[in-house]
């Protein structure tokens, strides 16, 4: 990790942040070269741990990943430039739960606790941002636990493609967020088993698939497969 001065183009990036929606720009500038707003570079293989506040990805590729124990961490999803790391645990008093691990050397911009908080209090429209965001996340990860409770893998990918389905706007062609190995670890079932059941969905014609593109036929379908149905 080696600190490093933040630049113009970085300040263009940092505004499309979801908390400056309908904020004034001057506000937005004063945020950005707070004290407590800082940019770092990572090499590939660093780790970023308990960050304390809100890290804005700028460039490089990174991994998040929850602690399961001592020994054993389980994959979350893949980061890029313009991606949000550590949102929902910012203002935790304990340990946040995840780390993120750099891909790919790359920068990134640490929004800590202190300066979130005088965002908040210099513009409380970037307090409701926030706080509609983690509203959202709640409804999502609503549904994550209903993907959880499935008891067949097939149940778990079904409800899983619903959720992402949804939160695209129920719209089509989605984008997987991430490799189909990476997909396999998240729902703890083989590669191979994962391909089987992208098969039958297929089959079933629910989706069509075109590498990481899927295309949604009959969503509504899905909830055959899945017990996530109050995600509607």
């Amino acid at each position: 990790m080696e600190p490093i001065s933040k630049e113009e183009k970085d300040l263009s990036l940092f505004s499309k942040v979801f908390l400056f929606d309908r904020v004034d720009d001057k506000i937005v500038k004063n945020c950005f070269y707070d004290d407590a707003c800082r940019c770092f570079h990572y090499g590939c293989g660093e780790l970023i741990h308990d960050p304390k506040g809100v890290i804005l990805v700028l460039s490089g590729e990174w991994k998040a990943f929850r602690r399961i124990g001592r020994d054993t961490k389980l994959f979350l999803k893949r980061f890029q430039s313009g991606d949000l790391f550590g949102v929902g645990s910012a203002f935790r008093t304990e340990e946040a739960p995840s780390d993120l691990y750099a891909d790919k050397a790359g920068h990134l911009l640490q929004i800590r606790r202190d300066c979130l908080q005088r965002l908040f209090c210099a513009e409380p429209k970037s307090a409701e941002n926030y706080i509609v965001y983690l509203s959202d996340r709640v409804t999502h990860l609503t549904g994550r636990l209903a993907d959880c409770s499935s008891r067949t893998g097939e149940g778990r990918l079904s409800a899983w493609l619903l959720s992402l389905y949804i939160r695209a706007g129920r719209t089509s062609p989605v984008q997987l967020p991430c490799s189909l190995t990476e997909l396999s670890e998240m729902l703890n079932i083989s590669r191979a088993t994962l391909y089987r059941y992208l098969d039958v969905l297929e089959e079933n014609k629910i989706i069509h698939r075109i590498g990481r593109t899927i295309y949604f036929l009959e969503a509504e379908k899905l909830l055959q497969f899945s017990p996530a149905s109050e995600l509607n």
